[in-house]
């Protein structure tokens, strides 16, 4: 037995899907409501309904602001109960509240919470309790395996989707910070088949496909957090790379529990060939699986083509938003920056106008960036292209004490490569020199600042894997370079070695 080291657990997503985890494995039946936006004071359920489960995490482990969240919670709590309707429903039939906290209870903090909060509660019928760090603990002892998961310093295969969340907003900050925060606008019909894959007994895999930009990622989330976590499933999403490298998939989880686990554009169809093989007859055969991918023709979904496993696939293809979902989509990104203080008419014009000029989300979301910065529609770029150019300019400037070119040549070799593995010194000396580093220690330092400003992200064990994202301003960076740019030399060594690069893979 291994001392537990809480300072692994830096974020509130991921202390939720810990708590989460030990919730459901102590109670099977349990329901987890853990996702933004109003859960009625809600973060899980016991299986009998019961009683209910809410999850503060601080850094700082203030016991005072443990105390000061039952405060507010209680508050919150008789307004669901006075108020007819939805909230009044959910709270029908609860006899208990239970507060999980990081924090360390003593003597003296047990009895402020018996004096101050437990009479809170007792006036709306509940009886309030509390598990803080000890008792966390001598719970987590109990469960070895989730223990190891979340403590024992490694990278975990799968995700809870508190976290998932939390790593896609991380990675599309860059963009723009508040694009998965944005209510979600349009795509009832493909809401409605994600539920219907869900229902389908006969349905395994769910590949959703379509543009880079399009909204596939976001569209894996809400379908999971709308049509699956209500229905009591568990919500998991892959670290592909990480289960690439190990078979220890189980770890911590009830792989026997009905399970939707959410891959976002794999590149290696190994793990697709061992998921099947799980779904179809392993521990895992009450899983689902819902892939995205750019396109239904991808590499790594060539194994599914086979009649017997296309039997146990269905296809959602995603296409643009409709005018009036995407107009929405901007008037939402506008209210959360600078922009919020515009008058009424000219916010609806500028979410017109981009709903109007570029096709999907992510774009929209970077003009609306763009145009925080800017102020003024009129200068704004036309052309996706225009746009995309502008923004790299703003994004590299920014980068002080970094020379612009050693900038642009190292996302144009980052961005060929796709997926660079630090790992590999014949790879990270290649870009040392075509990216006009002098030594290691500078390329290092150079990535470390595309990471701090979330244009490069790790990813895999030990996040030895560097990527670039959007993958859309990727896929720029490198048409701009290897086609729109003909006449410089850095274009006719680019295409030489794109030629050596595919021949060599």
């Amino acid at each position: 037995m291994f001392d537990i080291n809480w300072g692994l657990i830096r974020s509130g997503s991921t202390f939720e899907d810990l708590i989460c985890s030990l919730i459901r494995l102590k109670d099977h039946e349990a329901r987890l409501y853990v996702r933004p936006g109003k859960d009625y004071a809600q973060d899980a359920r016991s299986g009998d309904g019961l009683t209910i489960y809410q999850m503060k995490f601080h850094q700082k482990e203030s016991t005072s602001s443990a105390i000061a969240d039952a405060k507010k919670e209680v508050e919150k709590i008789a307004k669901y109960l006075e108020t007819p309707g939805k909230s009044q429903e959910i709270w029908q039939g609860v006899k208990k509240w239970i507060l999980v906290s990081n924090v360390a209870f003593n003597s003296s903090n047990d009895l402020k919470w018996n004096k101050e909060i437990k009479p809170l509660f007792a006036c709306l019928g509940l009886e309030a309790s509390y598990w803080e760090k000890s008792k966390i603990e001598i719970q987590l002892h109990q469960y070895p395996d989730l223990k190891q998961a979340y403590f024992g310093g490694e990278t975990r295969v799968f995700l809870g989707i508190a976290e998932a969340r939390e790593q896609v907003q991380q990675s599309q900050g860059f963009h723009h910070p508040h694009a998965l925060n944005a209510r979600y606008q349009g795509r009832e019909k493909e809401l409605g088949q994600y539920k219907n894959f869900i229902n389908d007994a006969n349905k395994k895999i769910l590949v959703i496909h379509g543009a880079g930009g399009i909204g596939k990622t976001r569209f894996l989330l809400e379908g999971a957090e709308t049509q699956a976590l209500p229905e009591g499933w568990q919500v998991l999403w892959a670290n592909v790379a990480t289960m690439t490298n190990t078979s220890s998939w189980f770890m911590g989880l009830i792989p026997e529990r009905p399970t939707l686990l959410l891959i976002d554009e794999p590149d290696d169809a190994t793990v697709l060939q061992t998921l099947v093989e799980q779904i179809s007859g392993g521990r895992a055969r009450t899983w689902k699986v819902a892939i995205a991918v750019r396109s239904p023709n991808d590499k790594v979904l060539n194994y599914l083509q086979g009649i017997r496993k296309r039997q146990i696939v269905e296809e959602l293809p995603l296409a643009p938003l409709e005018e009036s979902a995407a107009v929405a989509f901007c008037q939402e990104l506008l209210e959360f920056g600078s922009l919020q203080t515009q008058k009424a008419n000219w916010k609806i014009e500028a979410a017109t106008w981009i709903a109007q000029h570029y096709d999907y989300p992510i774009w929209m979301a970077i003009a609306i960036k763009l145009l925080e910065s800017k102020g003024n529609l009129e200068t704004m770029p036309q052309e996706v292209e225009g746009l995309a150019s502008e923004y790299l300019e703003e994004i590299i400037p920014q980068q002080q004490n970094l020379p612009h070119d050693q900038i642009q040549n190292l996302l144009r070799w980052i961005a060929l490569f796709d997926t660079v593995n630090r790992e590999d010194p014949a790879v990270m000396d290649w870009i040392q020199t075509k990216a006009g580093c002098k030594n290691s220690t500078d390329l290092k330092r150079c990535l470390d600042k595309l990471i701090t400003y979330n244009i490069i992200f790790e990813r895999g064990a030990r996040d030895h894997l560097l990527k670039m994202k959007p993958d859309v301003l990727a896929d720029y960076i490198l048409q701009d370079w290897l086609i729109y740019n003909p006449d410089s030399a850095l274009h006719y060594e680019a295409q030489k070695t794109t030629w050596l690069f595919v021949n060599i893979k």
